[in-house]
């Protein structure tokens, strides 16, 4: 082999290898493209699935705060309550006593007539 014909084929060799060289960086490059791809979807995914759960714990606040409100209010109606059966107490003490006197009352009056 002469000197011209060792640079043409050392040429084409490296034509060659350069072909094979683009050919394997633009499969890399197509590889990486599809999965930097699939990691912006799941990166979509999980930031839809943050946005759902802010609205579920907005709503769970909102809840909450609803029914700590509820709470202050039935534990004023359960003093009222407990303040009314302290006075429906009272007030069946003195009926009860009353009805006592009466009976002894009526029970004079029968022996009376």
């Amino acid at each position: 082999m002469n000197e011209d014909n060792l640079k043409k084929f050392i040429r084409e060799e490296m034509e060659t290898q350069r072909i094979e060289y683009e050919r394997y960086m633009g499969v890399l490059s197509e590889d990486f493209k599809s999965g930097l791809g699939t990691i912006i979807d799941m990166a979509r995914g999980t930031s839809d699935d943050v946005k759902s759960l802010k609205i579920q714990s907005d709503s769970i606040q909102e809840m909450v705060a609803k029914n700590t409100e509820d709470i202050v209010e039935m534990k004023a109606d359960i003093v009222e309550i407990k303040t009314d059966i302290v006075v429906m107490k009272s007030d069946i003490k003195s009926i009860r006593s009353n009805t006592a006197n009466h009976e002894e009352r009526i029970t004079a009056l029968e022996r009376v007539v």
